[in-house]
């Protein structure tokens, strides 16, 4: 099978495994490249990542993935990664590739807190806040 159709096979196999109507967001890990590939009997990409970096500089993606979106919205890929830090912080991470190789282009830290600790002027912040 040829890479584009490929990786096409994959990333429309993991979105349709996960998608449900109205959902904004799909999210999955490196080794569902892995698993999906084998399901589909196609040759595992030598870069995994490439699978999405693909399809967020080089090729649109499937027409199926496209056709979810709202008349206003459009499907995007961005790489991220999680790391658990000390007192309850999660670090989050976007990559992108460059000419020097894969880095990071945004980190962002939260403080993970128990719903009860959570206030109703707490919510509504988190609620009205803008996302970039």
């Amino acid at each position: 099978m040829r890479r584009a159709n490929r990786y096409s096979s994959i990333i429309e196999r993991i979105f349709s495994s996960k998608y449900l109507p109205g959902m904004h967001a799909i999210e999955f890990e490196r080794e569902e490249i892995v698993r999906f590939a084998a399901e589909l009997g196609v040759d595992l990409p030598k870069n995994l990542g490439d699978v999405v970096y693909s399809f967020r500089c080089r090729a649109a993606l499937p027409k199926g993935i496209r056709s979810t979106a709202g008349a206003t919205e459009m499907w995007i890929c961005r790489p991220l990664g999680a790391q658990f830090m000390r007192n309850g912080v999660i670090a989050l991470f976007e990559f992108a590739e460059s000419e020097s190789g894969v880095g990071i282009v945004a980190e962002k830290h939260y403080k993970l807190v128990p719903p009860g600790e959570m206030s109703e002027a707490d919510l509504e912040a988190y609620c009205g806040r803008t996302l970039d």
